[in-house]
């Protein structure tokens, strides 16, 4: 059993768990669909290989975040958007497009097959697809991949002692079954098809108990 950490840091990152129409809000933490996505590309895993992301999903997934970032909004013009019916409803469609700016974040993924996780951190030093914080706009600033990455401790241990950029107010956010936690539509079950299930995630301060 063993805690792998993956680095989250770049100029701009944008962690989306819905969007609607016009509106594409990001979530003020990575969101755990995100993440496996990026290791998924960093793996070569299609996104129809749902063997593999099961795997994944299993692993639990916690966020220490190190830098809130601000929030930016960018207002975008997408011209000639087809719709549903394969036609130009209108020349120009305008956006919101939202992201955090120079936030730092540290992810944790927890399973009890080290050699999984050993596999994912050398895939996270040479990445066969290109990776990206939330959306492909969003290149990380500085590798995911950690040197000393992979900690043989459980998930919220692992994420309190390593190497804190700050001790004051820096939370922990942990998926647990716990009926206290907060839903989220962010546990990926196909890429392809865009489904997901919910789970529950709570937050932590650095010295409180999980």
């Amino acid at each position: 059993m063993a805690t792998l950490l993956i680095r989250l840091s770049g100029p701009l990152q944008s962690w989306g768990e819905s969007a609607r129409f016009n509106m594409r809000p990001t979530q003020q933490t990575p969101t755990k669909s995100g993440v496996l996505g990026l290791i998924c590309a960093a793996m070569g895993i299609p996104r129809d290989d749902t063997e593999t992301l099961n795997k994944l999903s299993e692993m639990d997934f916690g966020i220490r975040v190190d830098c809130p970032g601000q929030l930016l909004i960018d207002f975008h013009t997408v011209q000639r958007v087809v719709n549903v019916e394969g036609k130009f409803p209108q020349d120009t469609n305008l956006t919101d497009r939202y992201y955090l700016v120079g936030a730092t974040f540290l992810a944790g993924v927890w399973s009890k097959d080290r050699a999984f996780l050993e596999q994912i951190h050398r895939a996270l030093l040479k990445p066969k697809w290109l990776l990206f914080l939330g959306r492909k706009s969003c290149m990380p600033g500085e590798s995911p991949w950690l040197q000393d990455g992979i900690k043989d401790e459980e998930l919220p241990i692992a994420l309190r002692r390593y190497q804190p950029l700050r001790t004051d107010l820096t939370p922990l956010f942990l998926e647990l079954e716990d009926p206290t936690g907060s839903p989220r539509m962010d546990n990926p079950l196909h890429y392809g098809q865009r489904q997901y299930s919910p789970r529950l995630v709570r937050q932590f301060s650095m010295e409180e108990e999980t």
